[in-house]
């Protein structure tokens, strides 16, 4: 007995020190929960006790009853059986892949930037097995760890190379520490750590775990332990379903990097890289109004009330405030699809807004161009793409962009209405009524896992500004978490920021229902006046030529792209097909050469590549890492040849828009 205790206390002071040198948050955290249980700050819930049988059990001591009930060891055997290597069994997909017939009609109508993949897609699901085992399992998501035994198990089954552990009872987890030696496991294979994290920590970790061997995600296994909750399985599948080459493909981010080009040295490009010194948004109440649920709910009081705030609104939102003689001071447009110009159609859009200066993305169509005068627009460019340090605040949404474009602008009081980034609590619709594409999304599978996501149309439970507990999807989660990763970086100490949505809780803004904001002294605003000051300040913040340095870099970046064309010839000159591990080993070698660029002038080129192999790297190493695969010589000939084409097509593309426009609109001289 007193050796089986010596070797559990060990294996727990073991696993500390590796938490401390390995995870030092999760140890201060564990050190904190020890010391509040040594002082009894706290009261204990569960003990690990060894049964006369000779198994490890928990006990819950409020409800005195055993989490296993059980050998221990006999169930976990039982889960460890559960793990199957059949690619389809207790799996989360990495990317959807679609099977789309006709090839050239999807290059047409290409909306999503990723038609130049589809024809990988095709081949992969034409030669590939619903039933197929892998020869490795890579990637493993553990929910839920109990004493932590099948851990071990399903280890020894599977060695794979990153694991991550969720565990949302702390004191669960430190009872796992006596038990499971993640100390040993930890020296061939990654931990990743979700202990006891709040939904946005949870997915800062989950996207973490994404990120290390990337590659290896198109098929992640998980074993779900029978006791924890579900309510994870639903933001583990938030999190792949956007990460950021699935929600901005790399076709779509090329078009947009290119399409800046045809307004550069024409158009103010808008500096929102630091923030505004200027009085003319200190001094005033800023609201930003979005086109969520919220808005159409307090129409009538911002009518009453919109001539006290500078105003801040997205595009979608004109037509309502056109109806309603509410005109916005600065309106904000990030949307390059002609999808969304119907928001600006049906009203006398140029006279309700002769004196609202425009802020329009920089993919933003044509038509929008033509819509307003030169004069009003003030383009945004990608992060120092083009001018040297130039950026601007980056998120999934226009919303959640206005919301940190106003952090920017230095506005001290600042109020969201309409930026619910959740469904409307009574209905189920996505953006208030007035909306033109608003929708009802069906939230009855809000509590359970579905085999099947959608950005839009899978529902999940989050903490809510008003109630404890709102619907949202994917596409808002992925903003509420950008907002979450940013806010603290741009809010300063001087600002405030007020949520008057029935939504999302959003960081850093507080719960404030719009009828008890006390109005009575703030003054109406003279909108005429400040509609000049906010064009004088935002010329301030602007350039529209580029300078000598800049114009150099252009000159790299052709340079550079070249280069890149030419590491791409000589792979094709060396690359081997012998046998699929070193196909793969070519292809690992590549892409490291592409993003040894990185730092340099490149680099949004590089990244656009990068999201590329997200997509075919990835199905590639998928497709081999597969049992009983005939013809492998064929297959790898006929993978290559796609990615070498796409790959060229993204090199010759860039590099020929690049040519045309130093032709065309610089002059050195």
């Amino acid at each position: 007995m007193e050796s089986v205790e010596n070797q559990v206390m060990q294996l727990y002071q073991d696993n500390l020190s590796y938490i401390q040198s390995n995870h030092p948050e999760l140890f201060r955290t564990l050190q904190v929960f020890e010391y509040a249980l040594e002082q009894n700050e706290i009261e204990e819930n569960y003990a690990l006790e060894l049964k006369d049988e000779g198994y490890f059990d928990i006990k819950d001591l409020k409800q005195d009853k055993w989490l296993y009930g059980e050998d221990s060891n006999a169930y976990s055997q039982y889960l460890c059986d559960q793990v199957s290597f059949k690619k389809a069994v207790s799996s989360f997909e990495g990317f959807k892949i679609v099977n789309i017939q006709d090839i050239e009609a999807a290059k047409k109508n290409d909306k999503d930037g990723t038609s130049g993949i589809y024809p990988m897609f095709s081949y992969y699901l034409e030669n590939s097995r619903k039933d197929e085992e892998v020869l490795s399992i890579r990637k493993f998501i553990f929910l839920g760890v109990g004493l932590g035994l099948h851990i071990t198990l399903i280890d020894a089954k599977i060695q794979a190379e990153n694991y991550l552990v969720i565990e949302d009872n702390f004191e669960l987890f430190r009872l796992s520490l006596f038990i499971t030696p993640y100390c040993d496991i930890s020296k061939y294979a990654k931990f990743h750590f979700s202990v006891a994290e709040y939904e946005n920590d949870f997915t800062t970790t989950m996207n973490s775990f994404l990120a290390t061997n990337p590659f290896y995600n198109r098929h992640i296994k998980f074993m779900h332990f029978p006791t924890h909750n579900t309510r994870k399985l639903k933001k583990i599948q938030s999190s792949i379903l956007t990460q950021n080459f699935i929600v901005f493909p790399y076709g779509i981010q090329l078009r947009e990097l290119l399409f800046t080009l045809k307004y550069l040295n024409e158009y103010k490009i808008l500096n929102l890289k630091e923030k505004f010194e200027e009085r003319s948004f200190q001094e005033r109440p800023l609201l930003v109004i979005g086109a969520g649920p919220s808005l159409s709910k307090n129409i009538e009081w911002l009518q009453e009330n919109h001539q006290k705030f500078l105003i801040v609104a997205v595009s979608a939102t004109l037509k309502t405030l056109y109806k309603h003689n509410i005109v916005p001071d600065i309106v904000t447009h990030l949307d390059g699809f002609k999808t969304s110009l119907p928001h600006l159609e049906g009203f006398p859009v140029q006279k309700f807004l002769k004196n609202s200066s425009i802020i329009l993305g920089d993919f933003a169509s044509i038509e929008l161009h033509d819509i307003f005068s030169k004069e009003q627009i003030y383009r945004l460019s990608d992060r120092e793409e083009y001018l040297q340090g130039f950026s601007h605040p980056m998120t999934p949404c226009v919303g959640s962009f206005s919301y940190l474009a106003a952090l920017q602008l230095h506005a001290k009081e600042i109020y969201l209405l309409g930026l619910d980034l959740a469904l409307d609590p009574e209905t189920g619709f996505t953006h208030s009524s007035f909306h033109k594409y608003t929708e009802k999304v069906d939230t009855s599978a809000s509590n359970q896992f579905e085999s099947t996501v959608s950005l839009r149309e899978t529902t999940m439970k989050i903490e809510g500004n008003f109630r404890e507990e709102v619907i949202t999807t994917p596409i808002y989660d992925n903003s509420i978490h950008s907002l979450f990763v940013q806010v603290d970086d741009l809010k300063g100490d001087d600002q405030k920021v007020y949520n008057l949505n029935d939504g999302a809780k959003l960081k850093g803004a507080h719960p404030l229902h719009p009828e008890k904001l006390a109005l009575e002294d703030y003054p109406q605003i003279n909108k005429e006046e400040l509609s000049v000051e906010i064009a004088k300040t935002l010329l301030t913040h602007s350039r529209v030529e580029l300078n000598l340095q800049e114009i150099e870099l252009l000159h790299q970046k052709l340079t550079q792209a070249k280069e890149l064309k030419r590491l791409l010839e000589n792979y094709k000159k060396t690359i081997t097909y012998a046998n699929a591990n070193k196909y793969v080993d070519s292809l690992g070698a590549l892409y490291e050469g592409i993003t040894a660029y990185y730092p340099r002038a490149i680099y949004k080129l590089v990244q656009i590549i990068d999201m590329y192999f997200s997509y075919s790297y990835t199905l590639i190493i998928d497709f081999f890492n597969t049992k009983n695969i005939s013809n492998s010589k064929r297959h790898m000939k006929k993978f290559d040849k796609l990615m070498q084409k796409e790959l060229h097509n993204i090199l010759d593309t860039y590099i020929r828009k690049m040519e045309e426009f130093i032709e065309e609109k610089i002059k050195i001289s």
